[in-house]
């Protein structure tokens, strides 16, 4: 599931309910600390740098990877 809109943490909390046994849940601009709370519901969680796309942005975007089971396709993702 990607979440990428209004509404995040909602959504975030949302998918541990909906996303199947082994499923992948990423959050886009996740460097943000209201997501906080939702995303430590996840087990299995990682953030990635993406880049800083504004001139004065002083910290880089973060994109969220999580999981609530050890799923191959997490492990992959995280070695990035």
């Amino acid at each position: 599931m990607i979440v990428d809109a209004r509404f995040r943490r909602r959504c975030i909390e949302a998918a541990k309910n909906t996303v199947k046994p082994g499923g992948l849940v990423v959050l886009h601009d996740a460097q943000k600390a209201h997501y906080q709370k939702a995303l430590d519901a996840y087990p299995f969680s990682t953030f990635i740098e993406s880049g800083v796309w504004y001139p004065l942005q002083e910290a880089p975007n973060q994109i969220w990877i999580g999981s609530l089971t050890n799923h191959p396709a997490y492990e992959k993702l995280k070695a990035l």
